[in-house]
C-alpha cells in the first residue's frame, strides 16, 4: 500500500486542507489499513486536546510576587572599576583578534610569489590559466573598458 501518501493526506485532513476526492480516497484506505487508521485516530486525539486547552494566562499577582522575592537593585555590587576592566578586556581581545587575522591573511592569502609557484608547481601567476574561459572574459572586459 501507499501509506506514505495517505499519511500526508491524514495530516492535511486533520488540518482541514483536503479536497473531497482525496477525503474519499483516504476514507477507503482507512477501512483496510489499521496502521493509518491508528495514526488518524492519534492525530485526531491530539487535535481535540489542543482545541480543548484553556488559554494559559498568568495570575494577576505574578509581577508583584516576583518583585517581592527579587532583591532590590542597588547598583553598588560592582563599581566603575569593574565596568572599566570589562571594557578594557573586550578592547584588548578585539585588537588581538584583528592582529591575528591580519597575520593569518598575510601568510595564507597573500598574492602568489615565485616561491609559492615553485612549491606548488604552477605554470603561471595569473588568476586564470592561460587560454581559459576566465582569461578570455578578463581580456574582453578590459577591451570594453578601454573603449
Amino acid at each position: 500500500m501507499d501509506c506514505d501518501r495517505f499519511q500526508k493526506l491524514i495530516s492535511r485532513e486533520i488540518d482541514g486542507e483536503i479536497d473531497d476526492t482525496d477525503r474519499e480516497s483516504l476514507r477507503l484506505h482507512l477501512t483496510v489499513c489499521s496502521d493509518c487508521r491508528e495514526l488518524h485516530r492519534s492525530f485526531g486525539d491530539i487535535r481535540d486536546l489542543h482545541r480543548n486547552l484553556a488559554a494559559a494566562l498568568p495570575p494577576v499577582t505574578l509581577l508583584d510576587d516576583v518583585m517581592s522575592v527579587a532583591p532590590a537593585a542597588t547598583g553598588t555590587a560592582r563599581g566603575g572599576w569593574f565596568k572599566f576592566a570589562v571594557s578594557a578586556a573586550a578592547a584588548l581581545i578585539m585588537i588581538l583578534g584583528i592582529q591575528t587575522g591580519a597575520y593569518i591573511a598575510s601568510v595564507y592569502i597573500s598574492p602568489a610569489r615565485e616561491e609559492q609557484v615553485r612549491i606548488l608547481d604552477l605554470d603561471y601567476l595569473d588568476p586564470y590559466a592561460p587560454d581559459s574561459f576566465g582569461e578570455l572574459m578578463l581580456s574582453a572586459a578590459e577591451e570594453v573598458s578601454d573603449e
